[in-house]
């Protein structure tokens, strides 16, 4: 299941980084900015939104 959702995955200093396929790389880019918006107030809470801008 890993396979299918990253391309690359690399842990160095105790921190996991990864790499998504398409379209799982919208996905997290998207969650990503909702979580940063979310909590400031500022923006739409409609997540559509910035699926659009990409």
């Amino acid at each position: 299941m890993l396979a299918l959702l990253l391309s690359n995955s690399i842990w160095k200093d105790d921190e996991l980084t990864v790499t998504y396929r398409e379209p799982f790389d919208i996905i997290a880019k998207t969650a990503t900015t909702q979580r940063a918006l979310a909590p400031t107030g500022s923006g739409d809470s409609d997540p559509r939104t910035l699926w659009l801008r990409l």
